[in-house]
């Protein structure tokens, strides 16, 4: 198959999924209002997810996300807790610290930018 013609072309294992239909992770600037993460106020925010345990390292990530002005929006995954790699929409990377306590870090910098939901997959 294309890479371009499914939502997981690297055949990931493992999901994180945020449809931001309830407020959770940790908000600084941002907020999570009508089903879409977004600025609060001002034109800078960030919001951490909940830490997901895995069952093993974690060593390469896939994302998917879906919204406006995505371009507004610089999305991190740590898996072990405290490294952060930049990993872009529809992109794959391989995972430069390997641990098992999944986070995504989101740093909103457009007051135009709303996310509808997010995927991480990974193995």
């Amino acid at each position: 198959k294309s890479q371009d013609m499914t939502q997981n072309p690297y055949e990931m294992k493992f999901t994180y999924n945020f449809l931001f239909n309830t407020s959770n992770g940790t908000h600084s600037g941002t907020q999570i209002a009508d089903g879409v993460l977004k600025l609060l106020t001002g034109d800078l925010g960030t919001w951490i997810s909940p830490a997901k345990t895995a069952s093993s390292n974690i060593t390469e990530a896939y994302l998917y996300m879906v919204g406006d002005t995505l371009s507004g929006a610089s999305v991190y995954v740590s898996s072990d807790g405290s490294n952060y790699d930049l990993i872009s929409n529809k992109t794959h990377i391989n995972i430069s610290n390997p641990g098992t306590s999944l986070s995504i870090k989101i740093i909103i910098s457009n007051t135009n930018t709303k996310i509808d939901s997010l995927s991480l997959l990974y193995l």
